[in-house]
C-alpha cells in the first residue's frame, strides 16, 4: 500500500491497470517523482490548483454543454490535476501503431472511394490522403498492453482541451515540468494547417477555414480554438458561396448580382 501521510494516505489499488502504482502498492518507476510530490499537498492546497485551474477556464471560455439537462447547461470542462504519464519508449511504441493503423485505414477508404468497384459518379477523384485527423480512443489492459477502442474518422474533436489543459497545467503545477522532460503540444494547430495545405491539390496557396454550426454548438470553444491556433478564418455555412463547384467565403468588399457578396476568397 501506498505510504500513509499527505493526499495520498489511504490511497487502494483497484483490479484494474493502475499507472501510477504497482499491485502490490509500490510506486511504479515513472511516478516516483509525481507521488512523492502529491504526497506534500493536502486537500486545501489541492482545491486551490483545482480553482485556479477553473478560474482560467471560465475565463477563456473553454466550457462543453450538457444537452442531456433541461437547460443545456453550460460546464466548465473538468481536469485532473494528478497527470497520467507515457514514458518516451512506449511512447514511441504506441505512435508506431498508431500511425501504422491509420495507414491501413487510409488505404481501406482509398479503396472504397476510388476502387475499380466504387468510382466516383461525377468523376471527381478524391484527394489521397482520407484521413486528415484520426481520433483514435485507446485504452490500457488490464495487463498494461494499450488497446484501441474505436476509430474516430470523419470529425473528431477534443485536441484543444489537450492543449488547453497542458497549458492550464504548466500554469498550476509548474514543477511537474521541473521534474520530467515533457514533450510539447502547443504546435498542433499549425501542424494541422501545413497538413491541409499539402491537400490542395494545384493551389500554391490555399484559403483554408474552420467551419462552425456556431456560438450555440457544444464544440463552439474548439472550432475557435483551432482557427486562432491555425491562423485561419472561422466560418458558418452562411458566410459560404458556392459558384462553379468552388467554394469561397463571403466579404464585405462589394455585391454581385440579386445583392450578394462578392466572393473574394476561395
Amino acid at each position: 500500500m501506498p505510504e500513509p501521510g499527505g493526499l495520498l494516505d489511504g490511497y487502494q489499488t483497484g483490479p484494474a491497470y493502475d499507472e501510477a502504482f504497482e499491485p502490490d502498492g509500490s510506486v511504479r518507476d515513472a511516478y516516483s517523482r509525481i507521488v512523492e510530490r502529491f504526497r506534500d499537498l493536502d486537500v486545501g492546497e489541492v482545491q486551490r490548483l483545482e480553482k485556479l485551474v477553473a478560474d482560467e477556464f471560465r475565463r477563456q471560455g473553454i466550457t462543453f454543454t450538457v444537452y442531456s439537462e433541461e437547460d443545456g447547461t453550460e460546464r466548465i470542462w473538468p481536469m485532473d490535476l494528478f497527470p497520467r504519464l507515457i514514458a518516451a519508449a512506449e511512447w514511441d511504441e504506441l505512435a508506431r501503431g498508431l500511425s501504422q493503423r491509420v495507414a491501413a485505414l487510409n488505404c481501406f477508404l482509398a479503396d472504397l472511394y476510388c476502387g475499380e468497384g466504387a468510382a466516383i459518379a461525377d468523376g471527381v477523384r478524391p484527394y489521397s490522403a482520407h484521413c486528415t485527423v484520426a481520433g483514435i480512443d485507446v485504452v490500457r489492459g488490464a495487463d498494461g498492453r494499450y488497446r484501441v477502442l474505436e476509430d474516430n474518422l470523419r470529425s473528431p474533436s477534443g485536441i484543444s482541451y489537450v492543449v488547453e489543459n497542458r497549458a492550464a497545467m504548466a500554469k498550476a503545477c509548474s514543477w511537474l515540468f521541473y521534474d520530467h522532460a515533457v514533450q510539447p503540444t502547443e504546435q498542433y494547430g499549425q501542424m494541422l494547417r501545413s497538413t491541409l495545405e499539402s491537400m490542395a491539390l494545384g493551389e500554391d496557396s490555399p484559403h483554408i477555414v474552420v467551419l462552425t454550426p456556431g456560438i450555440f454548438n457544444a464544440a463552439y470553444f474548439e472550432h475557435a480554438f483551432l482557427a486562432r491556433s491555425m491562423g485561419v478564418e472561422l466560418v458558418e455555412g452562411r458566410d459560404l458561396v458556392v459558384d462553379d463547384h468552388t467554394v469561397y467565403s463571403r466579404t464585405i468588399e462589394g455585391a454581385g448580382e440579386g445583392g450578394r457578396d462578392l466572393p473574394a476568397h476561395r
